[in-house]
């Protein structure tokens, strides 16, 4: 979908969505609980298999022993059986089992020993099947039935326990790959969704022996090393697509790895857009973990869920620097809410005044067989990383209706190449991905925030940022630029908060000759928006420095910011880990291509503030990854677009 903006300033509340960092985090933690608390009341009842096993299976239980387990609708299925009694679900051919899923039913089996079980289901039916305990084996129909229901029940207890507001591609591609855990042989499609992907190779293999994973979009080629380096020590294998892309179909009866990756490829992948990542086999071992800090925190995460549910204790050493050492601070803060003890040694999260961490390396201890305890239920906070735009669009809007500024004729915004729409949508130069990958320099530049100009004050107070609807309705009149966000944890460990200081040092440089430097290790989803903010200046120089990351994100975005901005009329320069923006005041507008990146797509609606013409955005859709309602939360505050 393309769209056209005109350029507006906006003001109004918007609430800010579910933090889908958080989100991801919640749900992983609590799919992780419930998954014990099956595989406990698995190795109570079932004991010869999986869930998804077509295997027959007996119940046998102690005299005393009772297993409850609590279902959705808040009723519990208890499995009470005497001392080495056996019972099997044998069915007649004409009887017929329903399992209605999400309403009302109940299901109730009636045993000759007076025993009986009640499964609290959706539609308000009962059937009720006679059992007689006889010395065998379920049959097959009746387990897969029974397996059926507990998958569901599984499924939905996650879904009620985790209260989040707003779903979007990321967070639908975690439910779907944890809908898969409890499988023998899961297939997890992570969609787009990096964080997905990360979290799930080191947690699904430290369940699993066997796991297959594919993607969609750039994904398929963002790196996985050196999460799969430390996994491939530590007792698991790799089989990766590139292993076999030179080989033919006629190979695929063949024997070893390629004749089985395509015997996969034509199984799974037959007219859908998901590609092949990795197939994984080998249970993750406990041991020596090491990770450079400057390369991507989700490895970091991914493995501090994982090692607490490994048989021995483990070490997770960070080998340099812990950059968004923000994000790593909120999964500690989850899986401590889960019950999850993690040692810190050297503390990353202690930063010093310039918001650096104050040791380069540190050491986490991670006990082995550790049961992660899900509370009744957990919320998801607000997004910080989305709320940025917003942040952004209140300071650009005041910025705008102040301004006496006129438009100059600078060169970067006479270019006529910065209105050529054939460079916008086809500049592959600009994004040659194949330096990327191979960019060690990039990620590795220990500069440090050199920003005097700081202050602690912010843009946005944290009394502004919790004003009722009803408040801000009442200042609307006088303050007719204010963009407030709700929904906002002014506490939360999530590090895209910065975003108030970052703007707020803006603010207050607007008209100075300063030349501002922002070390953007910790935060770097915040680039694109603190880029376009950057424009703003009437004066001076903006640096963005320590954003090698970037360029293995959605897109590389240090590339994409700078076509971007640079089309809409910035003077904007890419360094090899930095942009350099110089004063604009105000921006052409012009087109720019979304490149499939949700935060390009967002920075380039708010950079329309901005704009004195009107901006085209190709791929407007991509906001769905992350921010389904974007659209319509801009145009509450004021914004118009036409769909093209």
């Amino acid at each position: 979908m393309n769209i056209r903006i005109t350029p507006k300033a906006l003001s109004g509340t918007v609430r800010a969505i579910s933090s889908k960092s958080h989100a991801h985090r919640l749900l992983l933690a609590t799919a992780i609980s419930e998954l014990q608390q099956l595989q406990a009341y698995k190795n109570a009842g079932f004991k010869n298999g999986n869930i998804d096993s077509e295997a027959p299976c007996s119940h046998e239980h102690s005299c005393d022993q009772q297993y409850s387990y609590a279902h959705s609708c808040g009723q519990q299925y208890s499995d009470s059986h005497s001392c080495d009694q056996q019972h099997s679900d044998s069915h007649s051919c004409d009887q017929q089992h329903s399992y209605a899923h999400s309403c009302g039913q109940q299901y109730s089996d009636s045993h000759n020993c007076d025993q009986q079980h009640s499964y609290a289901h959706s539609c308000k039916h009962h059937h009720s099947h006679s059992h007689s305990h006889t010395h065998g084996q379920c049959s097959n129909l009746s387990h897969l039935e029974h397996s059926l229901m507990l998958m569901h029940r599984f499924q939905q207890s996650i879904l009620d326990k985790v209260l989040i507001d707003d779903w979007n591609e990321d967070l639908e591609a975690t439910k779907n790959c944890i809908f898969q855990l409890p499988k023998n042989n899961p297939l997890f499609d992570c969609s787009e969704s990096g964080s997905t992907l990360r979290f799930f190779l080191p947690v699904a293999m430290a369940l699993k022996s066997h796991a297959l994973f594919c993607g969609m979009g750039r994904l398929p080629e963002r790196p996985i090393s050196p999460l799969k380096d430390e996994m491939e020590s530590h007792g698991c294998h790799f089989i990766l697509p590139q292993m076999y892309f030179q080989d033919t179909i006629s190979n695929q009866s063949g024997k070893g790895d390629k004749g089985r990756i395509h015997d996969v490829q034509s199984q799974h992948f037959n007219n859908k857009m998901s590609r092949l990542i990795a197939i994984v086999d080998g249970k993750l071992q406990s041991g020596t973990y090491k990770l450079p800090g400057n390369v991507s925190s989700q490895y970091i995460t991914g493995l501090l869920f994982a090692l607490p549910l490994l048989e021995g204790d483990s070490t997770l050493e960070i080998t340099s620097k812990l950059e968004s050492a923000g994000y790593v601070q909120l999964t500690i803060d989850v899986l401590k809410q889960f019950g999850i003890d993690i040692g810190i040694h050297n503390n990353p999260h202690e930063f010093n005044a310039l918001g650096v961490p104050e040791t380069t390396h540190c050491l986490y201890t991670i006990q082995g067989n550790q049961k992660f305890k899900v509370p009744e239920t957990v919320e998801a906070e607000g997004d910080w990383s989305n709320a940025a735009f917003w942040v952004g669009a209140n300071v650009l809007s005041e910025s705008v209706l102040s301004s006496k500024s006129v438009f100059s004729s600078d060169s970067a915004l006479n270019n006529e190449s910065a209105l050529n729409n054939d460079s916008a949508l086809n500049n592959d130069s600009t994004l040659n991905n194949e330096s990327v990958f191979n960019n060690d320099s990039a990620l590795n530049n220990d500069s440090t925030l050199n920003n005097d100009s700081a202050s602690s004050a912010a843009l946005v107070s944290s009394s502004d940022l919790t004003k009722s609807k009803s408040e801000s309705e009442s200042e609307s009149k006088s303050d007719s630029a204010k963009v407030h966000c709700t929904n906002l944890n002014i506490s939360s460990s999530q590090g895209d908060k910065e975003i108030l200081e970052l703007a707020h040092t803006i603010k207050s440089n607007i008209n100075t000759d300063t030349v501002l430097t922002f070390d953007v290790s910790q935060v770097p989803d915040l680039v694109p928006i603190l880029a376009v903010l950057a424009c703003c200046r009437e004066k001076g120089e903006t640096n963005i420095i320590n954003a090698g990351r970037l360029r293995i994100k959605e897109s590389d975005r240090l590339a994409t910011v700078r076509e971007m901005l640079y089309n809409l009329g910035a003077d904007i320069s890419e360094g090899e880990d930095r942009l350099t923006i110089k004063a604009n005041g105000r921006l052409r507008g012009g087109v720019v291509n979304g490149y499939n990146d949700h935060r390009i797509v967002m920075a380039a609606a708010i950079a329309s503030i901005l704009c004195l013409e009107p901006v085209t955005i190709i791929g407007s859709e991509a906001v769905n990854k992350s921010y389904p309602n974007f659209w319509q939360d801009f145009v509450s505050l004021g914004g118009e677009i036409l769909e093209l």
